[in-house]
This record gives structure tokens, C-alpha cells and sequence, in this order.
């Protein structure tokens, strides 16, 4: 061999070796070759997370792993198809944008079964279902008695707790307290508009307890559960006083004054006219039910008119009706956040009461602390209710029409599954797993009490 031979292939060799070796280490570093253009490009990663594990990836209709959770690198910057498959499951689809140097997450995916309800109670009568206690589903008829009964499946007799005819002009409800050992059923008198309550323990070693016993109709405002117990109540009345009332041993105290927006222990948080300096302004305070000292957390301006509207859980509802927009303060978080709407909507919160929807009849809106307004879903059908799924990434919503799984991920299109219930079907009662639910509804010559599987 020459020694020019020699020197060509040293040569050869030492720019082969750089090459190679910059090119790994470039593709190391998320960069890929493009054999046409010969140009580097920054690639992004795309990671898949989902419930159950195992499932299949399609980027682009070519399948990129079967075993989630996966990451998939070295994916040219771009927009690309999403799809998620596992045998039984309805599939998760969507378009998602790669960018250089980033993380494309794809996370808390879930994948919900195709199965068929089956019909675990057999009735004519429908009912609306409260919880899922001791084996047993808690529900109140919606005939023409107002009942609250325990439905077993090996029991053709449904257990009564409480009945009451439906004569107007009386509208009952029914509260269950937070451990769900007990109700609260209300009866408002649209005549004298006085609101009674009656509290109904779901065991036979306790009595139930009129509240009217301790607390006049007549000058009931507003009863609701404590956010954290099951045996304390609070009580509004018409010169929006504030009192709580113990189930255990029936004693009752004064709190403070104002309109009631929720409960966060140890602290009462109130609407009210400004306690100092003008009575015509309005302000929201923390009052310390261990020191009974308040404290100013928000003053709205003088020309802003603040009325209450409505509480679930954590959060209360406000307008302002003289700007004519709504307002969300959440009690937990000490947060006020304007809505970008006039009209009343209703409200749900998530289990952790970190994120909570809202809607009008044709909107459906979610949001969480701190974070924008996002508009979910906008329809021509009338969305009677919604409910979260376990955590906080789903939800059922309730139309006219139908019932849907809908996601919360509004990157491109709102995955949404159509569920196998006809329109008459009552709001779902999803369990703490968020894995089966029960609705009342008629499915073919079946009628009562029906289970689907979720996941």
C-alpha cells in the first residue's frame, strides 16, 4: 500500500469519524438530517400517558408504541394526528402541534369502555340518584311522592327513609351532607315564601329533626351543610343572620351578619354593606368563627351593585347588576374572578374543587383558580346538568338530546363519545372511582335502575 493510499484513507477515516460522530451527537440533541434538503432541524418530543396502560399510538396513522406511557422523540416541528387505541375502548383522537426543543404532553388520558348498561333495579317509578351508601343506592322518587328510599339490588323493597306528597305550593329538595350519612330536605312555601327543613339520617338508630323545632320557618332564609361534616348546619335568616346548628346536640349559636357565600374551617365568608366607613359600599369578609373577629378581603366600588345568586360547594355565584356581569369567588382560594357572561349559570365544581364548570342552556364554560375562561362547548341543544369523572379531567354532560363523556382538553377538537341512554334519562350518579355510574332511565322494555361500566 502507498503511502498516498495511506493518507487518503486516514483522511477518509478522520472525516468520517467527525461526521458520524457530530451527527450522533446532534441527533442526541434532538436534532434529525434531512436527506433532501441536507439540513439539521430541532425536533420536539411527544409523551403519551393514559388509562389503562398499554395502549396503542398512532402518529399519523403509523403506529409509534403499544405500551403507554411512552415517549416519542425526534419529531419534526409540525402538526400531527393523534390517535389512541385499546381493544374494547372508544379511541382518543387528536391534532396536536410538535415544536422544536419542546415536550408535547399527552397526559391523563383516559379510554372509556364500549359496554351496555345492565339493569340492576327494577321499577316503573323513576328516581333521581343521591349516593352510593352500604351496598345500597340513595335516591328520591320523582312521582308524585316526594320519597327518599335505599335501593338494594337483592332487595326487590326499597328501604323509606322519608315521604311527603307533593301538594303545592310547596318545592322540596333534598341536600346530602358531606359524608352522606344524612339529607337535608327543604320545603319552600311559595305562598308565605318560608323555608322549613327537615333532617333525614340514613340509619335507624337516629331520629329525624325538624328544624322548625329550633328555628322558625318563617324567618329561613337559607340552610346549608357544613363543607366538611356531616352534623353541622348554618343557617341564614331574613335579617341575614348568621347561625350554626349542631345535629347532634340540637344547640344553635349566632355567628354574624351577612349574606352567606360559603364555609372554609374556621372561617364564615359573607357579603355585606361595609361595616365602617359606608354603609352603601360592598364588601366580602372572612369572619373567624374561633375568634369571631372579621376581616375585609375584597371592597367593590360605590356604584357597583352586589347581589348573590347562587353556592355550590367552594364557590358562590355574584352579579353585579349594575355593570350587568357575573362573578365566581371562590371561598377556598379567597379569589373573586369575573365570568364572560350576563346570564345566571349553574355551577360544578371538581372533587378537589380546583377546576369548575359552568353553563347556560347552550354554553358550557370550565375554568380553575387563577386561570382564563375557556369556552368548552357551544350547542343548539339545552344542557340540563353537568358532572365531573373522578378527577378533573372529564365530564358527563346531560342534554335534551343525549349524554356524553365530554374531555376538558381543548387543544383542537373536544373528544366527546355519545353514551347508550335515551334523552329521558336521569342525571347520572358517577361513584369516587369515576369507573361505573347509575341512571334511572327506560332502555327497550326495561325500566329502573341501571349500571354502566366506565373504565
Amino acid at each position: 500500500m502507498t503511502i498516498l493510499l495511506r493518507r487518503i484513507i486516514f483522511i477518509t477515516f478522520v472525516v468520517v469519524y467527525f461526521v458520524t460522530t457530530t451527527a450522533v451527537l446532534l441527533y442526541g440533541s434532538g436534532y434529525t438530517f434531512g436527506v433532501f434538503d441536507g439540513v439539521f432541524t430541532k425536533t420536539g418530543i411527544l409523551f403519551v400517558k393514559t388509562e389503562p396502560k398499554d395502549a396503542t399510538i398512532f402518529v399519523n396513522n403509523i403506529i409509534r408504541g403499544n405500551k403507554t406511557p411512552r415517549r416519542i422523540p425526534h419529531l419534526k416541528p409540525g402538526l400531527y394526528q393523534i390517535r389512541i387505541e385499546y381493544k374494547g375502548y372508544s379511541p382518543w383522537e387528536k391534532t396536536l402541534e410538535i415544536k422544536a426543543g419542546e415536550t408535547t404532553f399527552v397526559t391523563d388520558v383516559v379510554l372509556w369502555k364500549k359496554t351496555l348498561p345492565s339493569l340492576v333495579y327494577s321499577s316503573d317509578v323513576p328516581f333521581e340518584l343521591l349516593a352510593d351508601n352500604d351496598n345500597a343506592l340513595l335516591a328520591h322518587a320523582t312521582s308524585s311522592t316526594f320519597e327518599i328510599v335505599s335501593l338494594a339490588t337483592d332487595d326487590e323493597t326499597p328501604h323509606t327513609w322519608y315521604r311527603s306528597s307533593r301538594t303545592q305550593p310547596f318545592e322540596r329538595t333534598i341536600i346530602l351532607s358531606p359524608d352522606k350519612q344524612r339529607g337535608l330536605v327543604t320545603t319552600y312555601n311559595l305562598e308565605t315564601q318560608s323555608l322549613d327543613a327537615t333532617i333525614i339520617p340514613f340509619s335507624d338508630s337516629e331520629k329525624q329533626i325538624a328544624v322548625a323545632d329550633y328555628f322558625p320557618p318563617t324567618t329561613t332564609k337559607k340552610i346549608v351543610w357544613h363543607n366538611n361534616t356531616g352534623w353541622l348546619l348554618f343557617i341564614e335568616d331574613a335579617q341575614q343572620r348568621i347561625w350554626r346548628f349542631n345535629v347532634l346536640d340540637h344547640s344553635l349559636k349566632y355567628l354574624a351578619d351577612g349574606t352567606l357565600l360559603g364555609v372554609d374551617e374556621p372561617h364564615l365568608y359573607l357579603l355585606k354593606p361595609h361595616p365602617e366607613t359606608d354603609k352603601h359600599r360592598m364588601v366580602l369578609v372572612s369572619f373567624n368563627m374561633t375568634t369571631e373577629r372579621e376581616q375585609i378581603i375584597i371592597e367593590f366600588g360605590e356604584q357597583e351593585t352586589i347581589e348573590y345568586v347562587a353556592s355550590q360547594k367552594y364557590l358562590s355565584l355574584l352579579k353585579n347588576t349594575r355593570a350587568q356581569n357575573m362573578m365566581l369567588f371562590n371561598v377556598k382560594e379567597e379569589h373573586l374572578s369575573a365570568l364572560p357572561l350576563q346570564d345566571t349559570v349553574t355551577l360544578v365544581t371538581s372533587p378537589d374543587s380546583r377546576v369548575y364548570a359552568y353553563h347556560t342552556p347552550h354554553e358550557l364554560w370550565i375554568t380553575a383558580y387563577d386561570k382564563e375562561n375557556v369556552l368548552l362547548w357551544r350547542t343548539s341543544e339545552t344542557i340540563r346538568d353537568v358532572s365531573f369523572i373522578g378527577k378533573n379531567n372529564y365530564l358527563i354532560v346531560r342534554t335534551d338530546e343525549k349524554m356524553r363523556i365530554v374531555e376538558l382538553d381543548v387543544r383542537d377538537e373536544v373528544n366527546m363519545i355519545d353514551m347508550p341512554f335515551p334523552s329521558q334519562t336521569s342525571k347520572p350518579l358517577i361513584n369516587d372511582n369515576g369507573d361505573e355510574l347509575f341512571v334511572s332511565s327506560v332502555l327497550g322494555t326495561q325500566k329502573g335502575i341501571f349500571r354502566l361500566e366506565l373504565r
